[in-house]
């Protein structure tokens, strides 16, 4: 994406994620803004100098599984997760606070690493515990690896399938398993970039400018919007001063991303809280 801040000087864009849980409180103890659409980190969310239009796990969690329990009336759970903290809240607000509401319940519950390879065992656990639907909370590339060898097993939970907790499944991971892949659930929180609409032309137009060989996924679409919220709170501010940006994103209790997302009733978009 088109660098538009260096780190030290204004602030950090465009997004952050699960991946990194010490960035948002090295940058706050630095007083350098951090600025972006994704707000999977934890962290974020308590930090004050921290902006994010994006949402925090409760809410996602909260309409994700009843969505998924409901069209698939899938009851025992298994879940397969990333042993990172953003993950862990997924986990714990499935199993304590969602399903004791819903009727469902978390069988079994498996952390995983980013170098885990044997996901056949973990298969194999899941059908023991007769999991009628799998939770995939992972990195793509862990999810991609489950669902290959799931795939050499022939073995899909019923009747609940597979979830997946990222919008980046909606590409890579149908692109890799096939035709065995279809069917599973994953949500997203931003237009999809494969398909023409407004907002996607535009940010093939502007990002094509200057570079002519970009893969427009998922994560090109959040730099982007992310791009476009730092921008936006630039031009509010009229100044790049730190105080001041922070200042025009705390008076903002929601934000016009252009298309790039469904429209939501207003939220508060302050540092540290989702929009």
């Amino acid at each position: 994406m088109i660098p538009l801040v260096r780190l030290g000087e204004l602030g950090q864009s465009p997004r952050y994620a699960y991946i990194s849980p010490d960035l948002v409180p090295f940058l706050q103890g630095k007083g350098v803004p951090f600025i972006g659409f994704d707000g999977v980190n934890v962290e974020g969310f308590t930090s004050p100098s921290t902006v994010t239009a994006g949402a925090s796990i409760a809410p996602h969690a909260r309409a994700l599984i009843p969505y998924w329990v409901d069209k698939t009336k899938a009851k025992r759970i298994g879940v397969v997760y990333l042993d990172v903290p953003p993950a862990v809240s997924y986990l714990n607000e499935t199993k304590n606070v969602i399903c004791p509401k819903l009727g469902c319940e978390v069988v079994a519950a498996q952390p995983v690493q980013f170098t885990t390879t044997d996901y056949t065992s973990i298969l194999l656990r899941m059908q023991t515990a007769r999991a009628e639907g799998i939770f995939i909370v992972t990195d793509p590339g862990s999810a991609v690896k489950l669902l290959l060898q799931a795939r050499q097993q022939q073995y899909t939970p019923s009747p609940g399938g597979y979830l997946g907790q990222h919008g980046i499944y909606l590409d890579l991971v149908p692109g890799s398993c096939g035709k065995f892949c279809d069917g599973i659930m994953a949500p997203t929180s931003l237009f999809p970039p494969q398909v023409k609409s407004a907002a996607t032309d535009e940010m093939r137009t502007t990002v094509g400018r200057y570079y002519s060989n970009v893969d427009y996924g998922y994560f090109t679409e959040l730099g982007y919007v992310s791009a476009k919220l730092l921008v936006d709170l630039l031009r509010r501010a009229g100044t790049p001063d730190r105080g001041r940006v922070l200042d025009a994103a705390r008076a903002l209790t929601a934000w016009d991303s252009g298309g790039f997302t469904n429209p939501a009733p207003p939220g508060d978009l302050s540092p540290g809280r989702q929009g």
